[in-house]
């Protein structure tokens, strides 16, 4: 089962990809332009950083969410085999990656609110 522990770490990156992107993209569009109403921010959001690819409200939100959600269990999935191997060097950064992407996750979800 080991040798799937390396498989499940780099698809979970992978995927995980998606759902922090759009959090710091969000942070610095937030930040950069702290005086623009909510729409704007969307259209400005849309612009820099999806390039005008989705036209719809919740496209990106939901290709992001269900890529985080898809993230987040293969990285447990590495993390249990870890714990279960005892190899420890790799525990820690294998966890904090995989609460990085529980954040950004749980931001996308909370943004549908």
């Amino acid at each position: 089962m080991k040798r799937y522990d390396y498989l499940f770490l780099s698809f979970g990156v992978l995927f995980s990809l998606a759902p922090i992107y759009k959090f710091f993209g969000w942070i610095y569009v937030c930040i950069a332009y702290p005086e623009l109403p909510q729409l704007e921010l969307v259209e400005i959001f849309k612009e820099n950083f999806l390039y005008n690819y989705f036209d719809d409200r919740y496209g990106y939100a939901l290709l992001a969410l269900l890529s985080g959600v898809i993230a987040g269990v293969l990285l447990l999935f590495s993390l249990i085999i870890s714990y279960n191997n005892k190899n420890n060097k790799i525990l820690i950064p294998k966890l904090v990656y995989y609460l990085i992407n529980a954040i950004c996750t749980f931001s996308i979800v909370w943004s549908f609110m």
